[in-house]
């Protein structure tokens, strides 16, 4: 096997390295992805409360607000109005 000694075809045989990011640019991208994904969730969360804080409005104003009649449920009679929560653990409707 002969050992190319000239620097020109040496230089054609190598494959280009890629370039290797400093530790300052590494950090900084680091840190750039981290701000991406918090502010992500920030918008996810400041949403959420604003979903919140219209059905808590939407719950302060009562029944009536609707415009529809609470007092009538098509298909409920009087008696089943009287029906309380079952107690804890019984699974059954209490009268």
């Amino acid at each position: 096997m002969k050992v190319c000694r000239d620097p020109a075809a040496r230089s054609g045989l190598a494959r280009p390295r890629p370039r290797k990011t400093s530790t300052d640019a590494a950090a900084l991208g680091k840190v750039n992805r981290k701000v991406e994904r918090l502010q992500s969730e920030m918008a996810k969360h400041k949403l959420a409360l604003e979903i919140a804080g219209k059905a808590h409005a939407f719950l302060e104003q009562g029944p009536g607000a609707t415009g529809r009649d609470q007092d009538h449920v098509p298909g409920w009679s009087g008696a089943d109005r009287t029906t309380t929560w079952p107690a804890a653990g019984s699974g059954r409707l209490a009268r």
